[in-house]
């Protein structure tokens, strides 16, 4: 019986049921196509992407290394057959992602097999003979012609099948992601002491991304010391380091780099065989770990400490969508470690005059107007009555847009955003640019329903449509905190500002992009 596709095609169906990922797929895939064509095979993923290159065998001893085809004068893109005699197929379909931060949805892949029986040319230098359109619907040297058409939809529905497979598993990440978040949100709105939340949630955080050990490092008056270590087996692992040590120039230079905001986390590899020069690596290999990931902890621009997630073994890269999870994770710890040890207190008496003027880069008022005008309130006839309202807004993620697209786009993001919430207020009510990416608008005349509803015009106004900026569309969201003017319970105006900066925690720890009325 000849060799064709349907004999493949049952078994794909079954293994879409079976298979416990991709890579397992993969590699009972090559093995039932070698099997059926009677042929060595190699399936390999991501040819039009050198830097995430993978190829399964179907035989443990095939010893095919680069396969030399990839990306020599680029990549032809139809099926060809090489002058040692093996057959190639390839399918490239570079599918570019939604947007900066999410990866690749697809990969082109390529089907190489070769019959022992088919000799291979005198020279392995000569060029691939490439098959033309004409050509394809021909018998080539030790294949037939239903045997190649029939590779051909072989090739389709590997590709379609495996696909299937990364969207399922970006499907259980998300939803394993969205339960981290939940988790985290559970444990630092619980009564158990700071530093039992931080070691449970390093557990949980590390296990979400195979870590095996974790700390926290939490900075009072200059000093680093350690809150919380997590260590998923102590019997075999040695515990994290203690406090000792963290005011080492190691940890100085990565502080510094962490305050002037010039990376949002840092990887740390050493693999095994290799020498270690770097003090960060010299110091990951002396806890016995071999990759790691430390992420800062900031509230407001203050560097408030570190947490680190430590595996023992090496691992790859971090994806984008596992760094962001974590990222937000850290932000939603750095709101209950500052209110704990680090409360913000406001900074009326302390302003320079030029700080009484404009912002230069939004043209709202600043936050030195905003707080006198909150000191002058008390004196002011809308102190007696319960119809004024404070609006806090802070946008999401924004750390990340400067990162990804730099700070001129984040200042353009900035500037738009400003120029929005403006466009949906009354003349005459003034927009403060409160913090780095934090604005805030004080409405009279205006009970905190009639307040959250404003908050909710400007939230969907900042979302939809996307920015513009001269990388392309940004998309953007805010989280809003409504706080109404209490005169009865306010003993001042600080109180006012101090509910509605709870409301926006309580937005960001509820996932983002609401609004919350205190």
């Amino acid at each position: 019986m000849p060799s064709s596709w349907n004999a493949i095609y049952p078994w794909i169906q079954s293994a879409l049921i079976t298979s416990q990922s991709p890579d397992d797929f993969c590699q009972q895939a090559i093995a039932q196509i070698a099997a059926t064509y009677d042929a060595e095979g190699w399936l390999w993923i991501g040819i039009d992407d050198p830097s995430t290159l993978r190829v399964y065998r179907s035989h443990r001893d095939s010893s095919l290394g680069d396969p030399g085809w990839s990306w020599d004068e680029g990549f032809p893109l139809q099926r060809f057959q090489r002058p040692n005699g093996d057959l190639v197929l390839p399918l490239l379909h570079p599918m570019q992602p939604a947007s900066p931060n999410q990866d690749r949805q697809t990969q082109g892949i390529a089907l190489q097999l070769r019959r022992r029986s088919i000799p291979a040319a005198e020279s392995d230098s000569s060029p691939s003979v490439v098959l033309t359109a004409d050509q394809s619907r021909n018998a080539v040297y030790g294949w037939s012609a239903d045997e190649l058409e029939s590779l051909e939809i072989v090739v389709r529905q590997v590709n379609l099948a495996y696909n299937l497979f990364l969207a399922r598993q970006q499907t259980d990440q998300a939803r394993q992601q969205i339960s981290l978040l939940s988790r985290t949100a559970y444990l630092l709105n619980s009564n158990l002491p700071l530093d039992t939340q931080v070691t449970q949630l390093l557990n949980d955080w590390g296990f979400s991304i195979g870590s095996d050990r974790g700390f926290m490092l939490r900075r009072r008056d200059r000093i680093l010391g350690s809150l919380a270590t997590w260590n998923m087996d102590e019997v075999f692992r040695p515990p994290v380091q203690s406090a000792e040590g963290y005011e080492s120039s190691l940890w100085q230079e990565t502080i510094e780099l962490f305050e002037e905001g010039a990376a949002s986390h840092l990887e740390v590899y050493a693999p095994e065989g290799e020498t270690v020069a770097e003090d960060l690596q010299q110091w990951l290999v002396s806890q016995g770990c071999r990759s790691g990931v430390l992420l800062p902890i900031h509230i407001r621009g203050q560097f408030l400490g570190i947490v680190g997630l430590l595996a023992s073994v090496p691992r790859q890269p971090y994806r984008v969508d596992e760094l962001q999870i974590l990222r937000q994770a850290v932000e939603q710890l750095a709101i209950a470690v500052a209110g704990l040890y680090h409360p913000v207190e406001p900074l009326v008496g302390s302003w320079r005059q030029t700080d009484l003027q404009g912002d230069p880069l939004t043209g709202c008022e600043t936050r030195a107007v905003l707080e006198q005008t909150l000191k002058q309130l008390p004196t002011q006839p809308e102190w007696g009555s319960t119809e004024t309202s404070l609006v806090l807004c802070n946008l999401d993620y924004f750390k990340l847009v400067n990162d990804t697209y730099g700070y001129s786009v984040g200042d353009q993001v900035l500037r738009d955003v400003a120029q929005r919430l403006r466009s949906q207020l009354r003349h005459g009510t003034k927009v403060y640019r409160y913090g780095g990416e934090e604005f805030a608008i004080l409405l009279g005349d205006t009970p905190k329903d009639a307040a959250i509803r404003v908050a909710e015009r400007l939230r969907w106004v900042i979302g939809k449509p996307p920015l513009r900026t001269a990388f392309g569309e940004v998309s953007i969201t805010a989280s809003f905190g409504v706080a109404q003017l209490l005169p009865d319970h306010d003993p001042d105006a600080w109180s006012l500002l101090h509910r509605a900066e709870s409301a926006v925690e309580q937005a960001k720890r509820q996932g983002r992009n609401q609004v919350v009325g205190q």
